[in-house]
């Protein structure tokens, strides 16, 4: 039977249809527009995006999509929190969505290992997941490339950036920039919490410390930069910000829609890219270099400076204020600190110190980015089980890396910087996030590194830090809730450690280039406060002023002042500090023209110690602390520590007419005489030296003209026309001394070489009985003490009409009025000695030489006048800072300026002066020196650091490791290498050593050796002819062994004897002592001097650790003697492997500007380098070539050199 089939409608799928439009109607009316595309976008994606484990059965879960940018928002403005939210709630391994685009997040060191282990062709996200505007800002940046594009940028970058280069940056700028940036650091005191002179303060953590890593890094790009100039680039920062602002919050500005919108972001866009644009060409025509006019080049400029400032912002302020919440790890911080006080450039660099150890502690807690920057591995990955398709974006989680990892357990949340000193570089490679992974790194890490390190250091050094109360809630630190890396909003609370000057009441002294007139710097009972370290000098040509540190010495003001055809008023030791003797007074050559070196000072920067006991920089000028200015040009010692001084400098293009005449002893009472009856203007001065230069007592004249040799043959004619003058063989035999080398008369005697006592006085007349006696005071002396025969007695004058005319009034300089007014001559008794027994002795004849001076024939005694920077010990106050109405005001300047006496070298309550005078201190062995082992140095590198003084809060505090001094040969225990005596510069003596070796080296020293000996056989002989053979700089045994080396005749070896006094010309020679010069001496071994250099051997290698410079370079007769024995090929050849030894640019910075900018045009890699350090050697006895009558000679042995280099290069 048929059935009647009726036809059926399946309800389910209408079912469902219906249910699914019912459910839409009800979404429309009770969810937003942004929930609804939540749900639809996350489906989709959620379908479209699955990763599977390695079973294909589970996929990857992770928080929900949110319209319009996913978790970005989430993942910079409350990351910490959602580190810890996703991973509790998701697992280890995890997807979350930047906008539309997965990104897989790890948080398993294991899985670190995985994804690095091969990374080397892993690529940076496009636009780093961020978005269009990005793009905009940074979309040529170093960050954002890949491929070819970014391994030729990083080539070209690495060299700027590497280890190397951030330590030069360190001994260059950053070091110093970081001192004078703490220094500074009480100008962002919160209003109304900033103390009065010394008391604490508070300061936003965030705020008071971004600056200086922001410009320290655009320096690197730009150079140094003005006030204006680093203004705007800091106005450029906050404009990026802004911009950057509006990148992570994504919305429309993800997309080029922005643009085309014209929104208000946009417009700040391009406002930024013009004014950015516009600041680099300025930057570049003001600096006269091309523009790039690349994006690449302003991208990566604007991605180190403004993109990285917060991140080097948020990693300085996390190490402070982790360790302003832990005060024991900073008490013990400082007591490391202290101990490294004597070498900050190499400590800050170190990775085994606890200073170290706190940065990385903080970069561990406190990581700058939660998640790193998203990469795209071109390979598939298996990641914590899920296997990770090819170019899906892979992020890490740093939280979890650096504080959940079992790896830091059990204290995994605790501040504990110790632990780095047990862990082994190698354990951290996966075990902590600093600067990224693999080989896209931060490019910038090691300058960063030390950028941390040097604020760290100086800060703690200045200061004990705090926490303000509530500046944790929930137990984190506040943070800024708008900033893209958390940047802190924290208050710190800063007190001034005390100087341990004052908690000790240790006395100091200040040592600049060899002078003090505190305590002895040999046998100090306190702490020696070196300068010797910061010696910068800069003249501003239109302002013709120089700017010296305090550590500057007269050879280094003058040198600067010369190059640009300029004079500055120093004294006359090149080797002594120009601040310091600035300081009390300064006589010198010039002082005929310009007064004393006070009279030239235009301002000053002093560290003064106020009241609270802690120290400060102050400005002194006409306009700023006047008072101060006053007390310093004249009384300077006793106020502070001077870093810095501003000097007028002239026009100066004379030459000086210098003569020298040498008499018997019982000569010296009738030249004294003749001297006293001469009235000396202008530029006329002289010196009357007792000495005994070969072991036998002489009396030498010299003199100095500041112009032509017809001038001063008119000016000097009343000294020089007197009968027995005229009769003297080098009567008018004088020669010219270039500006520059105005003050090398007086290098032997300043020299860094054995103890000296040095004290000083003026006089007003100077009598044939007053010398005669003084004479006899001095042969007694070294009759008694021949150890000590180098001793000399030195009486000088000058004209001093300028000096009387200046200050009349004592209103301008504290400079007392007898120094002005009533002294004609200077007496300041040298003695010169080895042996710390005769200390006393030497003392003695200084006392005795005063007293013969000043004792007239009936027995009453003429006025001793004081000279401020050489007080004679219990010297009485008012004679050494004037009369009463004088000393009252200093008294009152020192209570106000000084008032806890911490420069004790002012007087005792009976006027008397503590300070030992010169005992031991003025330029005799100085600081770091041989014989100061174990003496308590602090080295100074920069300004601020002088207001740090000698912090204390342990034992320790004095340990402070002995600065080697620059003379100072290397590796040598033995003290009495330097009776042997010859005038090396000590780094230039170990490279010949080092390069010639052992053997040649010996026989060198055996050279020496014969020549002194023969030197002091001839003696006499000179000595009986009265021939002016004495020479303050280059006399020595290498005179007459070069006269007959390179003499053809006896009659010419004559005129070598000579050849320091007087113009080569045979006709103007008056007549020829009758000498019997001895043959000249031959060593058959010295033939084969330097042959060991042929072979590249290990010793050169080994000297590469040692510096090669030409500022130290060899005396004359040094190199003479090399060019002599030397064949071109030998010399070719030594060259060449110091060449092959050090980089091109090592040698470039070795030519003098002159030569360099003639080199221009060359190319770097086949040019030859060594030639042109024969140039530099020819140049710098071309300089000195006023002193040597054989230059023609020396030139003509250089010659060939030029021509054989020329000729190989070819």
């Amino acid at each position: 039977m048929n059935l009647i089939r009726y036809p059926t409608i399946d309800l389910l799928p209408s079912g469902i249809g219906a249910i699914t439009l019912l459910l839409l109607t009800i979404s429309i009316v009770l969810l937003s527009p942004n929930e609804i595309a939540d749900i639809l976008v996350n489906a989709f994606l959620t379908c479209t995006h699955r990763i599977y484990d390695a079973t294909g059965k589970r996929v990857m879960t992770g928080p929900r999509y949110k319209f319009p940018n996913g978790q970005m928002v989430d993942k910079f403005l409350d990351a910490k929190n959602k580190s810890w939210e996703w991973e509790k709630k998701y697992g280890k391994t995890y997807r979350i969505w930047a906008a539309t685009i997965p990104e897989v997040v790890i948080t398993d060191p294991a899985d670190v290992e995985v994804l690095y282990r091969q990374s080397t062709d892993h690529l940076k996200a496009s636009q780093a997941n961020a978005g269009w505007l990005l793009t905009q800002l940074l979309g040529s940046g170093l960050g954002l490339i890949n491929g070819a594009r970014w391994t030729g940028l990083r080539k070209a970058l690495d060299p700027t950036f590497s280890h190397q280069a951030s330590m030069n940056l360190l001994r260059e700028s950053l070091n110093v920039g970081a001192a004078e940036y703490v220094a500074d650091i009480h100008k962002f005191a919160l209003p109304g919490k900033q103390g009065t002179d010394g008391d604490e303060f508070i300061i936003n953590a965030t705020e008071s410390l971004q600056r200086y890593p922001f410009f320290e890094v655009a320096s690197i790009f730009y150079g140094k930069m003005s006030k204006d100039e680093q203004e705007r680039l800091w106005e450029l920062g906050r404009r990026y910000s802004e911009v950057f602002a509006s990148v992570v919050m994504g919305g429309i500005h993800r997309l080029k829609l922005t643009k085309y919108l014209n929104t208000a972001t946009w417009k700040k866009t391009r406002q930024y890219q013009e004014a950015w644009h516009q600041f680099n060409n300025d930057m570049y025509k003001s600096r006269e270099i091309k523009d790039p006019s690349c994006a690449i080049v302003y991208d990566t400029v604007a991605e180190s400076t403004f993109a990285n400032l917060d991140i080097v912002t948020h990693a300085i302020s996390s190490c402070i204020i982790l360790l302003a919440d832990a005060p024991n790890v900073q008490t013990e911080l400082f007591a490391e600190i202290e101990k490294n006080k004597g070498n900050s450039e190499a400590y800050i660099p170190r990775k085994d110190t606890l200073l170290h150890h706190c940065l990385m502690e903080s970069l561990r807690l406190r990581p700058v980015l939660t998640f790193t920057f998203p990469e795209n591995p071109p390979r598939e990955k298996t990641l914590g089980g899920f296997v990770i398709p090819k170019h899906t974006t892979i992020i890490v989680d740093a939280f979890a890396i650096n504080i959940r990892n079992p790896f830091w357990a059990p204290d995994n949340r605790s501040y504990r910087p110790s632990r780095f000193a047990t862990i082994k570089q190698s354990q951290l490679r996966y075990n902590l996030a600093t600067y990224g992974y693999g080989p896209r790194k931060c490019l910038g890490q090691h300058i960063a590194d030390k950028i941390i390190k040097s604020v760290v250091y100086h800060l703690f050094s200045r200061y004990k830090v705090s926490l303000e109360p509530m500046q944790a809630l929930d137990g984190e630190f506040k943070v800024d809730k708008t900033s893209w890396v958390g940047l802190y909003d924290v208050n710190l609370k800063l007190k001034p450690r005390i100087s341990y000057a004052v908690e000790s009441q240790k006395p100091f002294v200040v040592r600049g280039g060899g002078h003090s007139n505190g305590f002895s710097t040999t046998s100090s009972p306190g702490i020696v406060l070196d300068l010797s370290q910061m010696r910068d000098v800069s003249v501003d040509i239109e302002k013709k002023v120089a700017i010296v540190q305090g550590g500057a010495t007269m050879g280094d003001g003058l040198r600067a002042a010369a190059s640009e055809g300029l004079a500055i008023a120093t004294g006359t030791c090149n080797e002594v500090g120009l601040v310091g003797a600035a300081l009390g007074g300064g006589i010198g050559r010039l002082l005929g023209h310009y007064g004393y070196a006070a009279d030239t000072v235009v301002s000053m920067r002093v560290a003064v110690v106020g009241s609270s006991g802690r120290a400060r920089i102050v400005e002194a000028s006409r306009e700023i602390n006047p008072d101060l200015f006053w007390a310093l040009r004249g009384s300077g010692h006793l106020f502070g520590v001077v870093v810095e001084a501003t000097f007028r400098v002239f026009p100066w293009q004379h030459e000086t007419w210098h003569s020298c005449l040498a008499f018997q002893p019982c000569d010296a009472g009738r030249v004294a005489e003749a001297v006293d009856r001469v009235s000396y203007r202008g530029g006329m001065q002289g010196r009357l030296v007792f000495c005994a230069p070969n072991k036998q007592p002489i009396v030498l004249l010299q003199l100095w003209y500041l112009g032509n040799p017809e001038e001063a043959a008119e000016k000097f004619e009343p000294l020089l026309g007197l009968p027995f003058m005229a009769d003297h063989p080098l009567h008018s035999i004088g020669r010219l001394i270039p500006y520059v080398n105005l003050n090398d008369s007086s290098e032997r005697i300043c020299s860094y070489v054995g103890r000296k006592n040095l004290a000083a006085f003026g006089m007003r007349s100077i009598s044939e009985a007053s010398c005669m006696a003084a004479l006899m005071v001095y042969m007694d002396f070294i009759t008694q003490y021949p150890e000590a025969l180098r001793t000399h007695i030195l009486t000088e004058f000058y004209s001093m009409d300028m000096v009387s005319e200046l200050d009349q009034d004592g209103e301008e300089t504290s400079i007392p009025g007898k120094m002005r007014r009533e002294v004609k001559y200077w007496v300041m008794p040298l003695a010169w000695y080895e042996d710390a027994a005769l200390d006393d002795a030497c003392a003695g004849l200084n006392r005795a030489v005063r007293d013969a001076f000043l004792t007239n024939t009936d027995g009453s005694r003429a006025e001793s006048i004081a000279y401020i920077n050489m007080p004679f010990e219990r010297e009485a106050a008012s004679n050494v800072f004037g009369d009463k109405q004088h000393l009252e005001k200093l008294r009152s300047l020192k209570q106000k300026w000084d008032p806890l006496n911490i420069i004790r070298v002012i007087f005792s309550k009976n006027d008397k002066l503590l300070s030992q005078g010169y005992h031991l201190s003025g330029i005799g062995y100085t600081p770091g020196a041989r014989t100061l082992k174990g003496r308590h140095i602090l080295s100074l590198r920069d300004p601020a650091s002088a207001c740090i003084g000698f912090t204390k809060e342990n034992s320790d505090a004095l340990k402070v490791t002995p600065v080697p001094h620059p003379f100072t040969p290397h590796d040598s225990d033995d003290d009495n290498s330097s009776l042997e005596g010859y005038p090396l510069h000590s780094r230039c003596w170990d490279l010949i050593q080092h390069n010639i070796g052992p053997v040649a080296g010996f026989k060198l020293d055996l050279l020496v050796a014969a020549l002194r000996k023969q030197w002091d056989d001839l003696m006499p002989q000179l000595v009986a002819a009265s021939t002016n053979y004495y020479s303050p700089l280059y006399a020595g045994p290498f005179d007459y062994f070069l006269a007959g080396r390179l003499g053809h005749s006896k009659e010419y070896r004559r005129v070598l004897a000579f050849r320091d006094y007087m113009h080569w010309d045979n006709k103007s020679f008056p007549r020829q002592p009758t000498l019997s010069l001895p043959d000249p001496v031959f060593i058959p071994e010295l033939d084969s001097l330097f042959q060991n250099c042929r072979q590249k051997s290990s010793l050169i290698r080994r000297s590469s650790k040692r510096i090669l410079t030409l500022d130290y370079r060899l005396p004359l007769e040094i190199l003479m003697c090399i060019a002599d024995y030397l064949t071109t090929q030998e010399l070719y050849t030594m060259l060449t492997a110091f060449e092959e030894e050090f980089p091109i640019e090592y040698w470039k910075r070795q030519i003098p500007v002159d030569l360099f900018f003639e080199l221009n045009y060359v190319d770097s890699e086949s040019f030859p380098w060594a030639f042109f350090v024969s140039e530099v050697l020819s140049q710098n006895l071309h300089e000195k070539s006023g002193e040597l009558w054989n230059r023609m000679h020396i030139m003509k042995l250089l010659a060939p050199i030029k021509d054989y280099m020329l000729q190989d290069k070819r």
